[in-house]
């Protein structure tokens, strides 16, 4: 038996946390960044003292580790406030620019200061430090305009008059463009408006939000849902094959579902095909739900 409830899990690997939420590109830049902290951490261990050894090796370790479990909100700015100290400190145990000077005038000729190996690195150090900058200017933009969205988000669930809540939820949606959980609170806020006008605007949301995540379960649940309430509406035929394939195509990917199930049962009766509604009623209630025994009432089951 599969419980109704669910919970957002994460991949449990910081590099595939950081591609499946950010992107390959900032998948990549991940990587790139671990190995860097990574390489300066091993040239500390070599070339430090005790503690800078030791320190060196629990940067290296958390990094392991972290490709088997996901960022965590508490350990994560300690490591990177370590790992910060280990780049430097990696830069400062490292033979000294003089010593090397020194031993390259009694080797070789004087390299021209612009084929000097400093500059290259100094000039390579800074067009890191522009693009990470940039990045952090661009995530912390994105940052505050999500959290401005989840307040408005936050007022429209709590809003007693229905245009209130739509304006809030819709305003929350072009905060946040991509967060499909705005584009569900504006269905139901659209629902609220109790008119046929009002379930096609949330269907339309819904749409909106299976545009980008197409295999989102909530979303399809919730699409199946208003359009089992939109053939309720309209009693028309085409409209209540709408609502069963969406109930079919939600079973064939959660035949466990006990909620889809119960939704594929009372389409079935809305388009009076009581034996597909008896066989659906039954399976959600063997799954555990309560309306599918009470629905199986209207087709003359116990």
């Amino acid at each position: 038996r599969f419980g109704e409830s669910t919970g957002i899990d994460r991949a449990h690997s910081g590099l595939l946390d950081v591609a499946v939420t950010s992107g390959v590109v900032a998948g990549a830049a991940y990587l790139a960044l671990l190995g860097a902290v990574c390489w300066s951490a091993g040239r500390l261990a070599r070339d430090g003292c005790r503690i800078e050894t030791g320190l060196a090796a629990a940067v290296i370790a958390y990094a392991v580790q972290q490709q088997l479990l996901f960022p965590l909100a508490e350990l994560d700015p300690v490591f990177w406030l370590f790992a910060g100290i280990v780049v430097v400190r990696a830069r400062s145990a490292a033979p000294s620019a003089k010593g090397a000077m020194a031993a390259d005038d009694t080797a070789a000729p004087r390299t021209p200061p612009h084929d000097r190996p400093s500059e290259r690195r100094r000039a390579t150090t800074t067009a890191i430090a522009v693009l990470f900058g940039a990045s952090a200017a661009v995530a912390g933009t994105l940052g505050v305009r999500a959290v401005a969205a989840d307040r408005l988000a936050r007022d429209a669930s709590r809003a007693g008059d229905v245009a209130v809540a739509i304006d809030r939820a819709d305003v929350a949606t072009k905060r946040a463009p991509y967060d499909i959980r705005h584009r569900l609170l504006l269905a139901r806020s659209f629902e609220r408006e109790r008119s046929l006008g009002g379930v096609d605007r949330a269907l339309g949301a819904i749409v909106d939000a299976l545009d980008i995540a197409p295999l989102e379960p909530t979303s399809r649940f919730e699409q199946a849902r208003l359009l089992s309430l939109r053939a309720a509406i309209t009693g028309t035929d085409d409209d209540r094959l709408a609502a069963s394939t969406a109930w079919g195509r939600m079973l064939a990917s959660a035949p466990n579902c006990a909620l889809c199930h119960l939704g594929a049962g009372r389409a079935a009766l809305e388009r009076g095909d009581i034996d597909a509604a008896r066989n659906s009623l039954l399976i959600a209630a063997d799954l555990g739900n309560r309306d599918a025994i009470a629905a199986l009432d209207q087709v003359g089951q116990n």
